[in-house]
């Protein structure tokens, strides 16, 4: 017969009210102890056991199964507690913290408190109960501000690599929920509706394929967009979860195949100043998820607000030290388009000028046939390109004064992909124009919408580079309030992580002196200026589709004006004195063979002083000068006619090749001059200005 037979016996036969105690005690959450000192046996309730991890049938009813898992230093400090607590007779308190190993490895702290209940006649302990409480938590919590200090110190540390310190944190948290695995991610909003972008997940590839995944996505962040899973309901609802049966949860989506099982989860939504900014999610706790968990982790999501927070401050401040390095850049291109505007529109507008005389000479002599006209027409969007080019370049340093007019959006969008067709059929990209050919129109800069228009048809072809069957589609619709571009490719698509970047200044994929990123910021503004909206629609390895809508015009009255026009053949003479004023040579010849063809009172100066000596002179109704001239330039002109003539004063038309003008030099414009025209300019556009000057003739 075991010698502790009579023991057990006797614990059996213990009357009603013993057993009613012993029942409660087996089903408290702390473990009890029973120690009878002479035959060296002790029982320990299940709750003891399973505090280290252990079955009750796992172990003996002997103190040498619970020594064998203490820790062998804190062993002499329990046994000289105990010999003090019998020497003192009870007087002197048993209880210490012990530390214990867990069944899986990990560290169990624990409370321990003894009593010895009943001596022999000898004054010997004969039985000593006791409880052991797990205390494990509350011995993190007490470490939290020393680790709390520690991780704010990191993140100052990895100031630059603010992935690391996640890492870390991510590290810390599993440590001391005792989780397999979990993640650190920031909540977004996105067109449709919040979603998870990692700053740190923990690694559960389980083939090649998921490692090879998640070697290449997890520096950059995994999305989590699909909302139908336990870490969606707390990303939809600001809501903790705590699950330890996430297989019959309502919110449980199930897991791929091959994924580590999921037999616990705690997903927590982390709040700063009231704000829902991210959100922490811990799997697989072997003793599962409680509520005493979010006491030992509250410091630490407090620190992941703070740090998150901390991180978008970061980024935002970066933002705006980039936007005044870009402003700076932008001023610095605005400049130099300044400077040399005025010297590449003079040689421009004298090309121009001889195309449009040329044009009109082979029209008279009969030999303008079809294919005459489209090289016409090449060589001048040609050189309307190169002027947007340079127009395109001043609008990075600020809003420029557009002329606006009313064009014909059909007729911009066939003559730029006519202009592009050729070129683009060489290298392999089919280009398609389709929608409505009515007429319709917009009021506004007509070359700074073929500017947006040649942007996007470029941008569209760079995306096509890697397909084997390359094609953009251009499609054009219009109603009464609006008229819609929309170019669309069968690319790469854009990625969602950039999709909100591609409008910002100096942005850019592609390899390093193939993009500069100005594209689609001046795109952006040019349609802004307009009144109007780009939007856009992708799908990875699908295409892009790019739709610019901008508000309808409705001239009242479209009428052809052009030089070339047979109406305007007959003989219209302005019975008026044009005075030219321009320091380039071809560019005076130029305009008084354009102006020859309805006036023919035309004088010329070479700059300002010879100006000024003609008005000195004789009456002049209209003078037509050029802005930066040696000596004296356009605005000193306009000043000596201002304060000089009185009433003889003559109106004044500027050409300008594209100077910045000063506040002053702006106001004089607008209270003295009667309009400015870019160079180059059509020669339509300087009839169309001395009619509308001029209405009585």
């Amino acid at each position: 017969m075991d010698k502790f037979t009579p023991l057990i016996s006797k614990r059996d036969n213990l009357n009603e009210r013993e057993k009613d105690l012993t029942l409660i005690l087996d089903n408290i959450s702390e473990g009890y102890w029973v120690w009878f000192v002479k035959e060296d046996y002790e029982y320990m309730s299940p709750r003891f056991w399973e505090i280290f991890g252990f079955k009750p049938e796992e172990k003996k009813h002997h103190p040498s199964e619970w020594q064998a898992i203490a820790f062998k230093e804190d062993l002499p400090l329990l046994f000289q507690k105990l010999t003090d607590h019998i020497n003192s007779k009870g007087q002197i308190p048993f209880e210490l913290d012990v530390r214990y190993h867990h069944k899986n490895g990990s560290t169990v702290w624990v409370n321990c408190k003894g009593k010895v209940v009943e001596w022999d006649h000898e004054g010997k302990p004969v039985r000593v109960i006791g409880t052991h409480r797990d205390i494990t938590l509350e011995k993190k919590i007490l470490n939290v501000n020393n680790e709390i200090s520690d991780l704010r110190a990191r993140y100052i540390e990895y100031s630059t690599e603010k992935q690391k310190f996640f890492q870390h944190l991510l590290g810390k948290i599993l440590s001391l929920t005792e989780s397999e695995y979990g993640f650190i991610g920031e909540i977004k909003q996105g067109n449709e509706g919040k979603y998870l972008k990692t700053y740190w997940i923990s690694d559960i590839s389980w083939d090649e394929t998921t490692k090879t995944f998640y070697q290449e996505n997890a520096p950059k962040g995994f999305l989590f967009k699909n909302l139908k899973t336990l870490f969606g309901h707390v990303i939809r609802t600001g809501e903790p979860l705590l699950t330890n049966e996430p297989q019959i949860h309502p919110s449980s989506g199930g897991i791929p195949k091959g994924h580590p099982p999921l037999n616990s989860f705690m997903g927590i939504p982390i709040y700063y100043s009231g704000k829902y900014i991210a959100m922490v999610g811990v799997a697989n706790r072997a003793n599962g998820y409680h509520d005493d968990l979010l006491k030992l982790l509250n410091p630490y999501f407090d620190v992941i607000g703070e740090m998150i927070h901390a991180k978008l401050i970061d980024e935002e401040l970066q933002n705006q030290i980039n936007f005044t390095i870009h402003q700076s850049r932008l001023a610095s291109i605005g400049l130099l388009a300044a400077g040399v505007g005025h010297e590449i529109n003079n040689p421009l507008t004298i090309i121009s000028g001889q195309l449009f005389l040329l044009e009109n000479y082979l029209i008279h002599s009969h030999r303008y046939d079809e294919e005459t006209k489209k090289r016409f027409v090449k060589m001048n969007n040609s050189i309307e390109r190169i002027s947007n080019i340079v127009k395109g370049l001043k609008t990075f340093s600020r809003n420029d004064e557009m002329e606006l007019k009313h064009f014909n959006v059909l007729e911009l969008v066939k003559e730029t992909t006519d202009m592009m067709l050729d070129i683009y059929r060489k290298e392999g990209v089919e280009l398609i124009f389709s929608g409505e050919m009515k007429p319709c129109f917009v009021l506004g800069s007509r070359g700074r919408i073929q500017q947006v228009l040649v942007n996007l048809i470029s941008n569209a072809k760079d995306a096509t580079l890697d397909k084997p069957s390359r094609k953009i589609e251009i499609e054009l619709s219009s109603d009464d309030e609006k008229i819609k571009i929309s170019v669309q490719d069968n690319g790469s698509g854009i990625t969602e992580e950039i999709r909100d970047k591609i409008f910002d200044p100096f942005f850019t994929t592609k390899e390093i002196k193939k993009g500069t990123g100005i594209g689609l910021s001046i795109v952006n503004n040019i349609i802004k200026d307009h009144s109007g909206k780009i939007e856009l629609e992708t799908q990875e390895n699908v295409g892009t589709k790019f739709i610019v809508t901008l508000p309808s015009s409705h001239p009242d009255e479209v009428i052809d004006l052009s030089l070339s026009s047979s109406q305007n053949k007959k003989v219209i003479k302005f019975q008026k004195t044009i005075l030219v004023v321009d320091d380039e040579e071809d560019i005076r010849d130029f305009l008084k063979d354009v102006l020859s063809d309805f006036c023919e009172n035309i004088v010329l100066a070479s700059d300002g002083m010879d100006a000024v000596s003609v008005l000195q002179k004789r009456k002049i109704d209209l003078v037509i000068t050029d802005i930066k001239m040696p000596r004296l330039d356009g605005f000193k002109l306009l000043d000596f006619a201002v304060n000089n003539l009185g009433d003889e004063r003559p109106k004044f038309l500027f050409i300008s090749g594209g100077v910045d003008l000063t506040p002053l030099q702006d106001e004089m414009l607008a209270r003295f001059s009667h309009g400015v025209i870019q160079k180059p300019f059509n020669p339509d556009d300087i009839k169309r200005t001395i009619f509308e000057l001029f209405p009585e003739i």
